[in-house]
């Protein structure tokens, strides 16, 4: 039973930013993933299983879907707590 939902909802740029850097990073070390997976520049810049194109394709759809459900009568008793900058990031885990 959750009483509080927390949720980054940074700006489109910066999530951009961050999964290409992450992805990027995986490539070049070539880091194993989960059941030793890998990431390749191929998958991730040239096909549709691109985390990359994922994000492109889903982030405003699923903006509006997360803050909907935060509106949603059957969810009144959870608080949610959506976080738009690395500010309020830091500030809310400072209170934590």
């Amino acid at each position: 039973r959750a009483q509080m939902v927390v949720y980054l909802d940074l700006p489109l740029h910066i999530v951009l930013y961050r999964v290409l850097r992450r992805t990027l990073l995986y490539i070049f070390k070539g880091q194993l993933l989960w059941a030793g997976n890998k990431e390749t520049l191929w998958r991730h810049l040239f096909t549709r299983n691109s985390m990359i194109w994922w994000v492109i394709k889903t982030f405003h759809k699923n903006r509006k879907r997360y803050s909907g459900v935060s509106k949603k009568s059957e969810y009144s008793e959870i608080q949610f707590v959506r976080l738009r900058s690395r500010k309020e990031v830091k500030q809310f885990l400072s209170k934590v």
